[in-house]
């Protein structure tokens, strides 16, 4: 039943449910040649079921990573997000057993093992709207239940700011919220879903009249929209369908900023500005039509589109200025990108801006990546050329680099340009440390890359491009007794991410990893219930990046402290809840806290997380399935809590009491004269006159803001519980609170009106 992904079938059977104008975007294969090996597995199981929890049979259910943009220079690199779907029985129950990610997921994989969203669960079926679960580790352990919601339909029209009907204006669903939850431009909460760069994009495309529709949306939720046109700037967009619709407005959060935006309801009609606007003609060295390759407009990420059969592509910016104009090749191909600077005027508005891009034919370079001192091929890793003549074919500016990536065998093919250039690598390979834009900046990073010459006619001769296995880490785990301790994971954490590998000791208690940057020291800790081993590895901040380094390390496990409790909503335990705790650690720059062991509360609320020794420094990341914090508990990061000195054994903390983030104020700050007071900052206090309100989810707003020019403010996702507020001015920036006024305000109140007198000379530290 279950199957990888080939698109047709799959994909096809969500655009059935969303609309006919979906396009199928993974019909296109994945960049690079044949499928690389399977670094890691993931698994879940559950059941889809209908809103009276009656079981969905047939109902469609695909496996997807949540963060399936690849960074690069360029940042148009997309892996598929989707790895896998198939069909639930006529019990609607599921199964996906180790499903493999390969190297290019290495994030993902990371993210997965140390307890952080990774994968989503998503599922639809005809007559609802699409449901979803995140996924925080590579098995789920226990069933997942995905509730569908009534299926709704977001309707309406694209036009242009004279009213003007857009036809073949793009419609796609970016993401999805719930309408309390204030949107804050990632989707990043655990109760979103963030289909930015995802197959799944719910699309349409608007008819003559502008006119489009998008069907099998859940009933329930705030709809993100990107809506583009070939002469017109792309926009942002939010939408609301289901009973809940109601017009309004919306603070979204950006960088810690919030500004408010309209929210669209059925019939909606959204608005594409004017802006310059480019024609660009894609050909090769003879003339001939290119298509199928992308092309961007980057300054803020402007602009990207896909160019048609025939070559020619229009697109349109927000504003004049100076652009990067860049051209990828089609998926799946090792053609030349071109790189060009592009300044944009206004006049750009009324004729366009015409752009011709011609590829160049160049020649085929082979080789193999390889791990260095070895003939073992490595997989998944991208090579990258750049440099060589573009003869006359290219303005003087313009820079043509190419790329790929390595097969299971480590082998690659790419083109290149007669001419000096460099060949460089990017990625990872487990076991391996590649030096990159990560490792190495500048100067040095060309240090480690690979000159070549390419002659005009000469055959070129295979390349060999070695890697080095970077810091390997290995050694024995003994127990108290100096006995072997077999298959226990040690964790290997970097001094300057929380990046991190697992080695299982085997019979005899050995370990090995290797892979690490060679440079960096790190962290080792084996935990076990009541039982931790530690041991630090230094730096070596000159040691080269091409050679390996090797530490040999004998890892002996001592009684730990256990903090063990409870996690509650409503005086009742909670299940479900994650909790992740970090480790103090004193590095180069400070204190590191280091991810060291999680823990899934089960039905009685209750929690053991175990690695700690008396003494120690550590914080606690809690994360309930809901938006839901305990401002009282400062056990959690970003607090650093302490253990005494003497602990030992079971140390058990106050109860976590969570309270739901549904709730917002908004008012205004006055001085006594009843004019506003711009740039005060209003932060947010329990009634209890002492416990301010910290910022313990980063994919919240914080519970503090400035006032606008209005001396207006608004905070949104606060704790279900009476609240004070204080407005302050911070003379300079600093940490003085000087002028402060507070006022008890009532729940959700929305006219708060806040009195701040700056001729008043009382200061608070």
């Amino acid at each position: 039943m279950m199957r990888k992904l080939a698109c047709h079938a799959g994909i096809a059977a969500f655009a059935t449910v969303f609309s006919a104008g979906v396009s199928c975007l993974a019909a296109e294969p994945s960049h690079g040649a044949a499928a690389p090996k399977a670094v890691a597995h993931v698994s879940v199981q559950g059941k889809v079921v209908d809103p009276d929890r009656r079981p969905v049979a047939k109902a469609h259910v695909v496996l997807r990573v949540v963060s399936s943009r690849v960074r690069s220079e360029t940042g148009m690199i997309d892996v598929a997000d989707i790895v896998a779907e198939m069909q639930a029985d006529d019990e609607g129950r599921f199964a996906f057993e180790r499903v493999p990610l390969d190297a290019s997921m290495s994030h993902i994989i990371t993210m997965l093992r140390s307890g952080q969203r990774g994968a989503d669960v998503v599922a639809t079926a005809p007559g609802f709207g699409l449901s979803w679960t995140p996924l925080f580790g590579l098995s789920a352990g226990a069933e997942v239940t995905l509730a569908l919601k009534p299926a709704a339909a977001l309707e309406g029209a694209v036009e242009n700011d004279r009213g003007e009907p857009l036809p073949d204006a793009v419609v796609e669903v970016i993401g999805l919220s719930r309408p309390e939850n204030p949107e804050d431009g990632f989707l990043q909460d655990t109760e979103s879903l963030n289909l930015m760069f995802s197959a799944l994009r719910p699309t349409a495309v608007s008819d003559r009249e502008g006119h489009f529709r998008i069907a099998g949306l859940p009933s329930d939720q705030r709809i993100s929209l990107w809506v583009r046109h070939a002469d017109h700037p792309q926009k942002f967009f939010m939408a609301a369908v289901g009973e809940h619709a109601k017009a309004g407005t919306l603070a979204r959060t950006r960088g810690g900023e919030a500004n408010e935006i309209p929210i669209h309801v059925n019939p909606v009609r959204l608005t594409l500005p004017d802006g310059p606007r480019v024609a660009v003609r894609v050909s090769d060295e003879n003339g001939q039509p290119v298509g199928g390759g992308r092309v961007g407009l980057l300054r803020n990420g402007e602009w990207r589109g896909r160019v048609p059969a025939d070559g020619n592509l229009r697109m349109a910016v927000g504003s004049p200025g100076d652009y990067r104009l860049i051209y990828m090749p089609p998926e799946g191909t090792t053609g030349f990108s071109i790189s060009r600077n592009v300044t944009l005027a206004k006049a750009d508005n009324i004729l366009p801006r015409e752009i011709q891009v011609r590829i160049p034919s160049g020649r085929i370079i082979e080789g193999r990546v390889v791990g260095k001192g070895s003939d073992v091929g490595l997989p998944g890793v991208t090579v990258n050329w750049a440099g060589g003549k573009a003869a006359a074919l290219q303005g003087p500016a313009d820079s043509v680099a190419s790329q790929t990536t390595t097969d299971r065998e480590g082998r690659f093919r790419l083109p290149v340009l007669p001419g000096p250039g460099r060949i460089s690598l990017r990625g990872d390979a487990p076991g391996f440390f590649i030096v990159d834009f990560r490792s190495a900046n500048g100067p040095e990073r060309e240090k480690y890359t690979w000159p070549i010459d390419v002659a005009e006619a000469s055959e070129l001769e295979p390349l060999r491009l070695e890697v080095s296995r970077g810091l390997i880490v290995k050694g024995r785990l003994l127990d108290p007794q100096g006995s072997p301790v077999a298959v226990i994971a040690v964790r290997i954490t970097t001094d300057r991410s929380d990046t991190a590998q697992e080695a299982t000791t085997d019979a005899d208690g050995r370990f090995e990893a290797s892979g690490l940057n060679p440079r960096e020291g790190c962290m080792l800790s084996a935990v076990g219930d009541g039982l931790a081993a530690w041991q630090a590895v230094a730096a070596a901040p000159n040691h080269p990046l091409d050679e390996p380094r090797t530490a040999e390390i004998e890892l002996t496990l001592q009684p730990a402290v256990t903090l063990t409790g409870r996690v509650l909503y409503d005086g009742k335990p909670l299940a479900g809840v994650r909790l992740m705790l970090r480790r103090g650690q004193q590095v180069d720059r400070g204190m590191r806290m280091n991810s060291l062991a999680t823990a899934v509360t089960g039905a009685d609320g209750s929690y053991r997380l175990s690695g700690l020794k008396a003494g120690d420094r550590y914080g606690i990341e809690v994360k309930p399935p809901f938006a839901a914090v305990d401002p009282k508990w400062h056990h959690q990061m970003p607090y650093v809590a302490s253990l005494p000195d003497d602990a030992s054994g079971d140390v058990t903390l106050e109860d976590v009491n969570l309270l739901k983030l549904n709730q917002s104020l908004s008012g205004v700050v006055i001085d006594p004269d009843g004019k506003p007071v711009t740039g005060a900052t209003v932060s947010v206090q329990l009634r209890d006159g002492h416990t301010s309100l910290s910022r313990t989810d980063f994919s919240a707003p914080p519970p503090w803001t400035k006032t606008d020019d209005g001396g207006r403010f608004r905070l949104s996702m606060l704790p279900e519980a009476p609240l004070m507020l204080m407005a302050y001015i911070s003379p300079g920036g600093g940490g003085r609170i000087r002028f402060p006024a507070r006022v008890d305000v009532e729940m959700n109140q929305q006219d708060i009106r806040i009195v701040l007198d700056p001729s008043l000379v009382e200061e608070e530290e």
